[in-house]
């Protein structure tokens, strides 16, 4: 099962990953990631900005977890976010500049359980969930997407068999060799295989969008203004341009 979601909303019920943190919020991302990929320390703001949290659960068990956030470049309180600081190269914002990138969708905390990973099932859950990230990112007016990625798993070569380009190679974070990419959501791939795009179609036709719920649009709307509008002064300065 597939499901999506904005952030700050009540969440699935999880049992499985639990750790130190509460079943609510953004918990379950954040303490899943920690048990799957992650023997460095976290920043929980990772998992509290997040405008979608995409995830494939096997009955009550999170087993793939893939985040997204949306920026607006063109306001230096986004440019300065902690995302951007920790991760983007002088040469890879060189590269977005050259690009013209100013509305940008990011892909991160993506992992998958080791139980269902592709030496495992046969197929390619990674390149499911990546090409699942290529829908939730055409259905927004967004001009690049952008992801760290590592390059000795790879992530890196998943992404490049879309389309995507290097910003910068060879960045070493948290002692791993990571590619800095940008993808161009009008010429972006589906990951290849006939498989593989065949569960994406379907997943994400049977997908379960708690995003789409009434009660809960106002506050996703709200929190997109949040990440793309900048301060508030920033926004005053352009309406008055």
């Amino acid at each position: 099962m597939f499901c999506c979601r904005g952030n700050l909303n009540p969440i699935f019920p999880n049992r499985s990953y639990t750790t130190e943190y509460s079943i609510s919020g953004n918990s379950f991302g954040m303490a899943f990631w920690l048990v799957t990929e992650a023997p460095h320390q976290v920043n929980s703001e990772d998992f509290s900005r997040q405008a979608y949290i995409g995830a494939f659960f096997a009955e009550r068990r999170v087993i793939a977890l893939h985040a997204h956030s949306f920026f607006d470049l063109s306001f230096a309180s986004n440019r300065e976010h902690s995302y951007f600081s920790r991760y983007f190269t002088p040469k890879a914002w060189e590269g977005l500049r050259q690009r013209q990138s100013r509305k940008v969708m990011t892909m991160e905390q993506f992992s998958v359980d080791p139980e269902w990973r592709f030496s495992q099932q046969g197929v390619s859950l990674a390149a499911v969930m990546s090409g699942l990230a290529m829908k939730i990112a055409t259905a927004h007016p967004i001009d690049t997407i952008l992801a760290v990625a590592r390059a000795d798993v790879g992530i890196a070569q998943l992404g490049w068999s879309q389309g995507a380009v290097s910003l910068d190679s060879g960045v070493r974070l948290h002692n791993t060799p990571c590619e800095l990419l940008a993808f161009n959501p009008q010429t972006m791939q589906l990951p290849p295989g006939e498989e593989v795009r065949n569960l994406i179609s379907n997943f994400w036709k049977k997908r379960i969008d708690l995003c789409s719920e009434p009660k809960r649009e106002p506050k996703l709307r709200s929190i997109r203004r949040s990440h793309e509008g900048g301060t508030h002064a920033e926004r005053n300065q352009r309406e008055a341009a």
